[in-house]
C-alpha cells in the first residue's frame, strides 16, 4: 500500500508503507521532501485523521478538511489513484516487471507525473513539479532511463571472462 498526495494542478507524490498505521511517517516524509502543505483534504480513515497523522498536522500547522463519508467524488485523490493504477499496470505488463516492484513503479510514475508539462493555465508553461517546489526538475535521469531498463557495467578486472556485466 501506500500514501498518495495529489493537488489539483497535477502534481503527484507516492510514498510506499507497510501498514495504515505509518500514514503519518509518510506526510512528515513528504514535508521532508516537498514541504509544509498549507492545507490537506482526505477521506474520513482513521489513519489520515488521529494518531500520527494528527500530531505531524498541527506540529506543522497544517488545516485539514474531510471528505464526508461514503464520497469519494469529493476526493480528487481517488480519482488519481484509479489513473495511478491503471499506469502502473501498464508498465508492469509492457516490461514484464515483477509484481512486487509495484510500488517502486508507482513512485516513478507518480515522479514522471509531475515532471510531466500540461496543457493547464495555472501552471503558466511550468511543470506541477516546479509551481510546488519552485525548482526547476532535472530530468536527465528520466531521460538516459527507461522502467526497467537492463543496465550493464564494465568491470576492468574481469580479465579473461566477459567484460560486459548486467548491474
Amino acid at each position: 500500500m501506500g500514501q498518495l498526495f495529489v493537488n489539483d494542478i497535477g502534481f503527484y507524490h507516492f510514498i510506499p508503507m507497510k501498514r495504515k498505521s505509518e500514514a503519518g511517517d509518510t506526510l512528515l516524509e513528504f514535508i521532508q521532501e516537498i514541504g509544509i502543505p498549507s492545507s490537506l483534504h482526505t477521506d474520513d480513515a482513521k489513519e489520515l485523521t488521529s494518531g500520527k497523522w494528527e500530531q505531524v498536522r498541527r506540529d506543522h500547522g497544517i488545516k485539514q478538511t474531510i471528505a464526508e463519508p461514503y464520497s469519494p467524488f469529493q476526493n480528487r485523490t481517488e480519482v488519481n489513484i484509479r489513473e495511478l493504477k491503471k499506469h502502473v499496470r501498464h508498465i508492469i505488463s509492457k516490461t514484464r516487471t515483477p509484481k512486487r516492484l509495484w510500488d517502486f513503479c508507482a513512485r516513478y510514475i507518480a515522479e514522471i507525473r509531475s515532471l510531466t508539462a500540461q496543457p493547464l493555465y495555472s501552471l503558466h508553461g511550468c511543470t506541477p513539479f516546479e509551481m510546488v517546489t519552485g525548482n526547476t526538475p532535472d530530468i536527465s535521469e528520466y531521460l538516459a532511463l527507461s522502467w526497467y531498463q537492463p543496465i550493464y557495467y564494465y568491470d576492468a578486472m574481469a580479465f579473461p571472462e566477459k567484460r560486459e556485466l548486467m548491474g
